[in-house]
């Protein structure tokens, strides 16, 4: 398995309490269909509770893409991105989903 090479861009700090906790909604995307990414992020960032961060774990996104996350994260104060240098994701490995979970531990971290 791969070691990570990434960079954190962004980062959301919001005080949170028991009446109001922060909800934390992290996103894994690697070039797909543009308009079902479009549609998931105007979904969550549309949400009428305030107190919402997404984390978009990019497996290095390219072309429109990797413009329409970072279009989206100009928009907004609540996006934390966590940028491959390069996809990672193996169909070939003996284990493609363990660097999922590499992905998902590290955006876990970026939310504390």
């Amino acid at each position: 398995m791969k070691n990570l090479d990434y960079e954190v861009v962004g980062g959301f700090n919001l005080i949170t309490s028991p009446e109001e906790p922060i909800f934390s909604i992290i996103l894994i995307l690697y070039d797909g269909n543009i308009s079902f990414i479009h549609d998931s992020l105007e979904c969550i960032l549309g949400q009428t509770y305030r107190k919402v961060e997404l984390i978009i774990v990019d497996h290095a996104s390219t072309g429109d893409v990797r413009k329409l996350i970072d279009s989206t994260y100009d928009c907004y104060d609540n996006i934390t991105i966590l940028r491959l240098k390069e996809n990672i994701y193996d169909m070939d490995s003996g284990d493609p989903t363990g660097n999922i979970s590499k992905l998902w531990d590290a955006a876990l971290f970026t939310s504390i």
